[in-house]
């Protein structure tokens, strides 16, 4: 019964095997590819209008945060205590140029209507110039951040999570739409 079915299948031994090493890819390659994979699947379909708030990955573990004002232009507290004015790559070059985001993202109600408003954007270009200081657990880019969408420039909290919970609280948001800045 055997011997019947060896003409279906081939004797094992004469399969040829070629082993290759694996070879780890440098981390600029990964970089590179994760994000070509994740542009590749991300749909910028969102522009911000301004006053959104925006953002952008910091190091894939956290996220860096400010205000679009309009003309390609993102107010934020940056990394020295100084809130500033720069293009979206600035906005995005953070950790000495070696942050690996490559998207910005905006907020968007369910219905995909991009959030944002002029008071915010009026916030955030009244606080350029000056310098606050730099805290990462106290004084961050999120509070910055929150105070241009609330005005409260008490609240402590510095969490990414605390600022989506006012956009939610304010404006109805659903969720971040990656944007074409």
């Amino acid at each position: 019964m055997f011997d019947s079915l060896k003409k279906f299948f081939p004797d094992p031994s004469s399969f040829i095997i070629e082993e290759k090493p694996y070879q780890i890819p440098s981390t600029k390659n990964l970089a590179e590819g994760i994000a070509k994979t994740i542009d590749a699947v991300a749909i910028r379909n969102a522009q911000p209008i301004r006053g959104s708030i925006v953002y952008c990955d910091l190091a894939l573990v956290a996220e860096h945060s400010g205000v679009y004002v309009g003309n390609g232009k993102i107010v934020h507290l940056n990394g020295s205590g100084q809130i500033e004015k720069v293009n979206p790559s600035d906005f995005i070059a953070r950790l000495e140029d070696k942050n690996p985001a490559f998207t910005i993202f905006c907020p968007t109600t369910l219905t995909g209507t991009v959030i944002g408003s002029d008071e915010i954007a009026t916030r955030a270009l009244l606080a350029l110039g000056k310098s606050r200081e730099y805290n990462l657990l106290f004084d961050n880019c999120h509070r910055f951040s929150y105070y241009c969408l609330t005005g409260d420039s008490n609240f402590l909290d510095c969490s990414f999570s605390s600022l989506e919970l006012a956009l939610s609280r304010q404006y109805n948001f659903s969720q971040w739409r990656a944007t074409d800045l």
